[in-house]
């Protein structure tokens, strides 16, 4: 039984461990540039908003997309997590106007979950 405890324990870590690198990368793509980063932010902080009982976290070989269109339900995070893959992966860094939608989705997401 202790043996099986300790196998749930570490598949627990390992996960956090993948999902904290997944989320990462988005970080590392986005370089320097303070309107990626800050957008990016901005979906890491609507995603930990999700209650852990009812929504899974986000597999390491999903796509922030991909992810959101599993959740389905929660319209602001698909935007957010549009979003967020346009501070990513678009070669010219995203404007003021971008950040603002962000943090509006942000905004409307949590008003979604309350």
């Amino acid at each position: 039984m202790g043996l099986a405890l300790l196998v749930i324990a570490l598949n627990q870590r390992l996960r956090q461990a993948l999902a904290l690198w997944a989320t990462n990368r988005y970080t590392q793509i986005a370089g320097r540039n303070q309107t990626r980063q800050l957008i990016l932010k901005l979906y890491r902080q609507g995603v930990r908003l999700l209650p852990r009982k009812k929504y899974r976290r986000r597999r390491p070989s999903e796509t922030v997309t991909e992810y959101a269109n599993y959740i389905n339900r929660l319209p602001a995070l698909t935007r957010l997590s549009q979003l967020a893959e346009v501070a990513a992966y678009r070669p010219e860094a995203p404007d003021a106007e971008t950040v603002a939608q962000a943090r509006d989705s942000l905004a409307s997401l949590k008003d979604e979950l309350s």
